[in-house]
């Protein structure tokens, strides 16, 4: 698909895990003895290459055949391939390791997929009749059966002991899984038409060689969005583009123009992601309003993993450049821990000036994030810490925490927030028009706490309601989580407020 695939083994005994194999693996299942049959796509042509994976040997390649393999499944001596043709829908197919061949199993224009071996069963799903819908090839009896009717229903697995069949179902809630008393229910393969498929010869067609200019020539926008943006200082209008290029060197840029309602002028707000050196990544911005406007982030992820225990862990460094401020450059760190229900990540950043890049100051700052979240009693708690020590820092470095119009001034301290979040009302509708899926309407009870080394610290506390969003671009899928704030402060002021969460 693309993309490389990391196998992994776990004990289920001591709950540890340990890698086994990896590669651009496609599909791949147990084999009796402990071996691994894998297949992988050709590069330079369609089809798959079928390896046996022994700890002792690796892996070898067995065979290259011009099918390309979606899923294996292995029962006994029973080998079953979902593979495809070029140009063609999946279908089932009999696998032989000693000779290499494909036995058609069941065959037709639509596609099957998810299959489970079960004795002399093979369930797999298909939309034959516009539904998705469970059906089992027998062996013994070479018929084909109906499992399930009416509803959506994909992926079986058969209890042979039970003689239950499980299988993924939806509803207005979601994917669940589901279980009923196997009833067989003898089935037709649908009968249709031959296929015709057009004519063409690639050679009667007038094909040039690109060159680099043709992929520029994609980045022109490919969606706008209108913008507002409030804190304590400024109120913006204006409109956002987004857009990226055809081969994937820049995934994605934005451009603002921007209106500030307070300053009356007009702004500039630039980003672009560059995928020139993967897996570094790098963003270059320009943001008119800053006192360094011109802004680079290179960033290289050393460990990425989806094993519980630690999930990333990556290095980088920021530079924000001014004509007359000089330069600021930010090394960060950043560690994510995951667990069953819980996420956790911890990010380093220290910011440094020094008048020998163009400014006037020699500085060093530290700052520290510490994230939480925990699923518990149906919702989310989140728990942030953010200690900040920046004395020759000019600007604010304390956020503005809700019920407060202005942020803290000092320059040493911490920011606290806990926050529980959860559904209320599961909406579950959407447009196709606008593009737009409302999900959840949701509730979430908060408290901030800003604390100086000295003075005096900000305090709120409150709840907030608000309508989960998914607006769907094209090029990429916004979460926009608008809704309303209530809350006190530290003295008993009663607020509203109007909050944007999740915006992303």
């Amino acid at each position: 698909y693309g993309g490389g695939a990391v196998l992994r083994g776990k004990d289920l005994t001591s709950g540890k895990d340990r890698q086994i194999l990896s590669g651009e693996i496609r599909a791949y299942d147990l084999m009796p003895d402990g071996r691994i049959l894998y297949a992988e796509a050709k590069r330079d042509k369609f089809g798959s290459n079928v390896y046996l994976y022994t700890p002792e040997e690796g892996s070898k390649l067995l065979y290259e055949l011009a099918y390309l393999i979606d899923e294996i499944a292995v029962d006994g001596e029973r080998i079953l391939f979902v593979a495809r043709e070029n140009r063609e829908n999946t279908d089932l197919y009999l696998f032989s390791v000693s000779t290499g061949e494909l036995k058609p199993l069941v065959t037709t224009p639509y596609a099957e997929y998810g299959a489970a071996l079960a004795g002399e069963k093979v369930f797999f799903h298909a939309n034959y009749e516009q539904i998705y819908s469970v059906y089992c090839y027998d062996f013994s009896e070479n018929k084909v059966y109906k499992m399930t009717n009416g509803g959506y229903a994909t992926f079986p697995a058969f209890d042979e002991r039970e003689k239950d069949l499980y299988f993924i179902g939806l509803n207005s809630y979601g994917f669940d899984l589901y279980r009923k008393a196997a009833v067989f229910y003898e089935y037709k393969l649908p009968e249709v038409s031959p296929e015709v498929w057009p004519e063409y010869s690639l050679e009667e067609m007038e094909i040039t060689a690109g060159s680099y200019w043709d992929n520029v020539k994609t980045l022109t926008p490919k969606a706008m969005s209108p913008f507002y943006y409030r804190d304590q200082d400024r109120q913006e209008i204006g409109l956002i583009f987004l857009g990226s290029d055809a081969v994937g060197n820049f995934p994605l840029y934005q451009l603002g123009i921007n209106y500030d309602l307070n300053r009356k002028q007009w702004q500039t707000d630039t980003i672009c992601q560059l995928n020139l050196f993967p897996p570094l990544g790098m963003v270059l911005g320009y943001k008119s309003v800053q006192k360094r406007p011109l802004y680079l982030e290179v960033n290289y992820p050393l460990v990425t993993r989806l094993s519980p225990g630690v999930s990333g862990f990556s290095l980088g460094s920021a530079l924000n450049y001014g004509r007359d401020q000089g330069a600021e450059i930010t090394p960060y760190a950043s560690l994510g821990f995951q667990y069953p229900g819980m996420t956790a990540r911890l990010k380093l950043e220290v910011p440094m000036e020094d008048q020998s890049w163009g400014g006037d100051t020699d500085r060093i700052g530290y700052y520290g994030e510490l994230t939480v979240g925990q699923s518990c009693f149906g919702g989310e708690l989140v728990l942030k810490a953010n200690g900040l020590y920046d004395p020759e820092n000019q600007d604010r470095i304390f956020p503005r925490i809700r019920g407060y119009r202005k942020a803290l001034t000092a320059k040493k301290g911490g920011v606290y927030t806990f926050e529980y979040s959860h559904s209320l009302l599961p909406v579950r509708k959407g447009s196709w028009f606008f593009r737009m899926y409302l999900e959840d309407l949701c509730s979430s009870l908060f408290m901030d706490v800003a604390v100086p080394n000295e003075g005096e610290y900000q305090l709120s506390y409150g709840l907030e309601l608000y309508q989960e969003i998914k607006v769907d671009l094209g090029l990429m899928i916004f979460t926009i989580n608008p809704g309303m704030g209530i809350g006190y402060d530290r003295d008993g002021n009663f607020f509203t407020q109007i909050v944007l969460k999740g915006w992303m």
